[in-house]
Order: structure tokens, then sequence, then C-alpha cells
């Protein structure tokens, strides 16, 4: 009740209209008021009337979350793309300058004075949505995870936040490295299976039906056991033991 409560207030103002709000969903913003609630840990709250772009994000987020099937699996590639978007604010502005400008024009919209290392999780909502778009891809998920080349994928991210190309930082500050790391461990047993050494066929016990024969030349000269032998092969022929000892 005092979370309902709260998103009301902060999507209407203390003395405004009521918010209706659905049972186990929480949204991030209110689209009829356009109002920016955040999360939980967050107690800042922003008109969105300025920031539009804020507003298609939250509707593009919400049928993200409807079309996978998985709505927990999807918000938690959501929460790690905003994370990501979160770390390229620290970015020299000249490596992504397009978002760069963006993030900082979308703040200026809000009235937010950017303090700290990182400013407001709302002024990269849009972008962190675009991300989570990607990282749901099972199309890209699959490609990164079989350790094919890595270039078309940052060349997909690079495009969707309108840059050039994406940055290579080091390996210790790039955020899409860091997933890029993670992904491929989760599969790497998996991706290097069919190259390990397959193992010793269990040995047949005698007498299990299989007709035997030593056939020599075939394997160097030592003899071996077909499955089915030579004798079998031939006798739908007409070829006796005459045959064989020509």
């Amino acid at each position: 009740m005092a979370l309902a409560t709260a998103s009301q207030r902060a999507a209407s103002g203390p003395s405004g209209p009521s918010v209706l709000l659905l049972p186990g969903w929480a949204p991030l913003a209110c689209r009829r008021h356009r109002r920016w609630l955040g999360p939980a840990f967050e107690t800042s709250q922003h008109d969105l009337s300025a920031a539009r772009d804020i507003l298609t994000a939250h509707r593009r987020l919400a049928g993200l979350l409807a079309r996978g099937g998985d709505r927990a699996w999807a918000y938690g590639e959501f929460l790690t793309a905003w994370n990501m978007a979160q770390d390229w604010t620290r970015c020299e502005p000249r490596r992504m300058p397009v978002f760069s400008q963006r993030w900082r024009d979308r703040a200026a919209a809000l009235g937010i004075t950017t303090t700290g290392k990182q400013p407001p999780r709302v002024v990269i909502f849009p972008e962190a949505v675009t991300l989570a778009a990607i990282l749901t891809d099972l199309n890209w998920r699959r490609n990164v995870a079989l350790d094919w080349d890595d270039r078309p994928f940052y060349q997909r991210i690079a495009e969707s936040i309108g840059e050039r190309s994406y940055p290579r930082w080091p390996l210790a500050n790039d955020p899409v490295r860091w997933w890029i790391r993670y992904h491929r461990a989760r599969f790497g047993q998996l991706r290097y299976r069919p190259w390990d050494k397959p193992p010793p066929e269990p040995p047949r016990p005698e007498g299990d039906g299989q007709p035997q024969v030593s056939v020599g030349g075939l394997d160097g000269g030592r003899g071996g056991r077909m499955g089915v032998g030579i004798a079998e092969a031939v006798r739908p022929l007409g070829l006796g033991a005459a045959a064989w000892a020509t």
C-alpha cells in the first residue's frame, strides 16, 4: 500500500488524481501523467513532458517484457543493460559523442544538474531499453555464445545508439566486453565439447549375435571385428566355399 501511495503521489502530485496500478507490476513511468516514477531506491521524480523519448522507451520496454514469454528473465537483462548504459556515461564525450550529447540534453530538459561521477538513471533510460532489445535477441546471444567474430555485435550496439562505431575501451572498463566474457563462459563447455576426444566404446560380450570375421589387409593385417562378416555379405551372390578357396 505504501508503494502504491508513493507512486500515486509521484505520478500526479500530492493533491492530484489517483493513478491506477496493476497488481504485480511497478511501472517506471506513468504515461498518462507523464511522470517518471523510477525504481524503488530513487526518491526524485521528474516531469517527462519535455522528454517524450523516455515515455516512448517505457512503452517499448513493456512490449519487450510481454513478447519474450519470460518476463523475469527479460527484466533481468534490461537491468543489466541499464547498468551498462550507466557505465557509458563515464566514457569521454569525444569517444561516444552522440550518446554523450543526447543524455546531457535530456538531463537539461528534465532540469537535472549532473553532479558526481554518474547522472541519474532516467537520462539514459531510452538507451538502456535499446540495448536490452539486443541482449535479449536470441540470434545475437547465440552468435556471442559460440565465440564467433564479435565485431558485428559491437557495430550493432553502436548503430542502435546512433554512434558510427563502438569505442574499444580497455578490457577492465568496457561493459560490453564484460558481458561478452560472462555470456561465453556460461556456454564454454557446450562450445568445446564437440572437439573433445570421444570416450572409448564399451566392450561387447562374446556371443552377442553379431557374426565375426578376421579380415587381413583392411586394418594392416591385424584383423578386426566387423558388424556383418564378409561371408554374410557375399552369401546372397551365391558364392560358396569353393569361391573363397580360388
